[in-house]
């Protein structure tokens, strides 16, 4: 159960930072992961004004980074996700949604 509790915060907070992220892509026209390779090689505008939002940005993507690897290990550690398990939480999941 308390894997559940787990997943379900992780996902919700991955879900928010994809709505971040997509702000962010869509209001420079960049994906976060072209945006970020190039912000880790040390590039950075000579606009100040556009610092706050690639700090902020880099910081999203990095974030989601590190919530996706703990959700994926939570996954495969602890609830042992093989193919069959990942087939019965999406059939769980789907008769949750229908009930």
């Amino acid at each position: 159960m308390i894997n559940e509790i787990t997943l379900g915060g992780l996902l919700a907070d991955i879900h928010f930072l994809n709505k971040e992220l997509t702000t962010l892509e869509q209001k420079y026209g960049l994906l976060s992961e072209v945006f970020y390779e190039w912000y880790t090689q040390g590039d950075e505008p000579e606009d100040e004004i556009w610092l706050t939002d690639l700090a902020e940005w880099a910081g999203l993507y990095k974030s989601r980074q590190r919530l996706v690897k703990e959700y994926q290990r939570i996954l495969t550690q602890q609830l042992g996700m093989d193919k069959q398990t990942i087939i019965r939480r999406i059939q769980f999941q789907r008769q949750a949604i229908a009930a």
